[in-house]
């Protein structure tokens, strides 16, 4: 079989080509310039941007290690006690731990991604925003 045009290769040949690009917006072009490249881009869209994301977005591994840190504390499930008031204490004990842990995430994200290219609030917002929408 002779290899004639790009569509042609091996769909994991071409999905890490998108991902090795230096910016969606790239391999959005490349989507573009036919329709099995356009069908495969759409298909695959999750595992591209997560493969392009860290080249476009300087901080963007520390944003995903952030918001996996935050499903992790989402989905701990607390015991179930048969007291009401020590299960209450319990709860708020674990919550007070993960509010504190959160915080202290959040300043060492922003002391160590977003200080560093002196962003303002306004800029770290539309920073933090894109990243977070890719991601989720």
């Amino acid at each position: 079989m002779v290899l004639t045009s790009l569509p042609d290769l091996v769909i994991e040949l071409t999905i890490h080509m998108y991902k090795s690009m230096g910016s969606m917006g790239n391999a959005s072009s490349l989507s573009g310039t036919s329709i099995q490249l356009h069908e495969m881009f759409k298909k695959n869209i999750p595992s591209i941007c997560n493969g392009v994301l860290p080249h476009a977005v300087t901080g963007c591994s520390q944003a995903r290690d952030f918001f996996h840190a935050q499903q992790e504390i989402a989905t701990t499930s607390l015991p179930i006690l048969n007291d009401p008031t020590q299960a209450t204490t319990k709860r708020v004990v674990e919550f007070l731990l993960e509010a504190r842990n959160a915080k202290r995430a959040l300043g060492l994200y922003e002391k160590e991604v977003l200080a560093d290219h002196g962003y303002n609030s306004i800029e770290r917002t539309q920073f933090t925003q894109p990243v977070y929408r890719a991601l989720t």
